[in-house]
């Protein structure tokens, strides 16, 4: 089912097809307690750039492995002070986020669901998919 506005889900059923339909999405703590909803839910969000001010927004990125081996996943940030990443998360072929402070056994996990070797995957290197409020270019970075 192709995501729309109007769709939620929790971030752990986030999948490739939401973040091409729309590469920006935020927690629903406002809506918290709907339809059994909770904090871990998120909804898309309709803009052409990243807004500067934000907390936690899940934004996609283009990922690609210490072996070249390309993947499409998502980054948590904020923008609220300086732009801050606090991890990164891939939904296919299951569900794994990452932090920025990764450790062996995240390294593990992560390595476990796409199945590489920890020594071929990190550093994991991304490309945000939208550009931050007031920038041209894409930022990028890396984990591990």
């Amino acid at each position: 089912m192709v995501a729309t506005l109007q769709t939620r889900k929790p971030i752990t059923a986030i999948q490739t097809e939401d973040l091409d339909a729309f590469p920006m999405w935020e927690f629903c703590l406002d809506e918290e307690g709907v339809e059994e909803m909770d904090e871990t839910w998120i909804r898309p969000v309709n803009a052409a750039e990243i807004p500067k001010g934000a907390y936690a927004l899940t934004v996609a990125v283009r990922v690609v492995t210490a072996n070249g081996t390309e993947l499409k996943g998502f980054i948590a940030i904020d923008t609220a002070g300086a732009f801050e990443v606090s991890g990164l998360g891939v939904s296919s072929p299951q569900y794994c986020f990452i932090p920025i402070a990764v450790t062996a056994a995240d390294k593990a996990a992560f390595c476990a669901i796409v199945s590489v070797a920890p020594e071929v995957a990190f550093p994991i290197r991304y490309q945000l998919c939208v550009a931050l409020e007031g920038e041209a270019m894409l930022r990028e970075g890396q984990i591990g």
